[in-house]
Formats: C-alpha cells, structure tokens, sequence
C-alpha cells in the first residue's frame, strides 16, 4: 500500500492530530508501515542475519542533521526537516533489518507499479481536461500538491514516477506471461507520460538514464 501511495499521496490531507507535514496519506501510511514492521522486528520475525552496511552511515547522517538545530536560524523549519528525515530512515532502518521473501518483493513492486499508473492516467486526465497548473508564459506542468493544499513541484513529481517506470520496464522483460509484460509496458508508458507532463528536464534524463541501466543489467543477465 505505501510503495502504491507515494506518488500520489502527498496531495491528500487527512485530518487528524498529526501536524502538517505529517498529516497526508503518504505519511501516515509510511508510519503505519514503519509501526508493523517494527512489531514484527521486536518479536523476532523474519530479521535479517546480517545488518545492512549502509544503515549506520544514515544512522549518523541523522545525528549531524539534527545536531544543526542547536545552531539553526530558523528551529522551527529545522526541527520539522529533522522529523521527516527520522522518519524517512526509520523505514529506511526497519526495511533494512526485515528478511524479506520474494513474495514480498513481488507484492511491493506490483503496488509500486499501480501507483505510477495511476498517477500518469491522472496527469493524462489534467492535460485532456485543461486542468494542469499554469505559471505565467510556462505552459501546465503536471504536479502533485504537498501537505496542506501547497502547490506542487513538478520535479518532485517526476522523480516520484522514476522507480515505477524502471520496476513496470523490468516486468516487460523479465516475465514470460504476456499479460504480465503487456500490463508492465502499459503501467510503464502511463508513467512516463507523467514525467513528461512535468516538463522536467531533469525528470526526462534520470528517466532516460533509469531505462541505459536497465537495459545493460538486462543484456548482462542474459
């Protein structure tokens, strides 16, 4: 449910107690993930043998981060940027630590690749209805909102569509069901319609280099 959210759900506010940036679904599904897999780690499922190197570098990178509120001109936006990247390596952290099976890859993929098709259907039904934002003489660039209704960044949004274009592409290839490879292609070009109607360059080239990579490590493994 969160790898399916994460495009589209910073644009949806929920009411609750939780303050802004944290009140959006992406968020609070982010800390429900982050909660379970917490619990299964305290009662000894599926934890993984071998902690992952990468985890106590971002440990420390948190340390330092938070440690520039002290000295901060402004706490406030400081404190607020610190909680969300604690939160952000508390998934990192509990993900890292969970021995994940292949069935559960398969079902995160599958939710990731639904999320970018939905959000590239979306942004093709903004550019037919006439409803992307435009901003002086630069033509409507698609763009999810942020937390409390602020306007989007297109740029954001495009790097958001990165990894489900990449994971719908390696399903196109990689499977030997046709439906299984039509759908992939499917969620895949909805995706990168998205992050064209961003206009972001930057979206287009890490697109372009996503699907290089992809298409070496695919000719390495066969």
């Amino acid at each position: 449910m969160y790898g399916m959210i994460i495009p589209f759900g910073s644009g949806l506010v929920i009411s609750s107690a939780l303050p802004a940036p944290f009140n959006t679904l992406s968020t609070v599904t982010g800390i429900a993930a982050t909660g379970a897999l917490a619990v299964q780690l305290a009662l000894g499922v599926r934890r993984r043998a071998v902690v992952v190197p990468a985890l106590p570098v971002w440990i420390l990178f948190l340390g330092v981060a938070a440690t520039t509120w002290l000295w901060s001109v402004n706490g406030d936006a400081t404190l607020r940027r610190a909680l969300v990247l604690s939160s952000l390596i508390a998934l990192y952290a509990v993900t890292a630590l969970t021995d994940a099976e292949p069935r559960d890859v398969a079902w995160v993929e599958a939710g990731i690749i639904l999320g970018g098709a939905l959000t590239g259907a979306y942004a093709i039904f903004l550019a037919f209805s006439g409803g992307l934002p435009e901003t002086g003489a630069t033509p409507g660039r698609f763009a999810i909102p942020g937390s409390g209704g602020e306007a989007g960044d297109p740029n954001v949004t495009a790097a958001t569509l990165l990894l489900p274009l990449v994971v719908a592409l390696k399903h196109t290839g990689r499977q030997s069901d046709r439906r299984v490879r039509a759908a992939g292609a499917a969620a895949a070009l909805l995706a990168f319609t998205g992050i064209g109607l961003t206009a972001s360059r930057g979206g287009l080239v890490a697109a372009a280099v996503g699907i290089l990579v992809l298409a070496g490590s695919s000719a390495v493994a066969a």
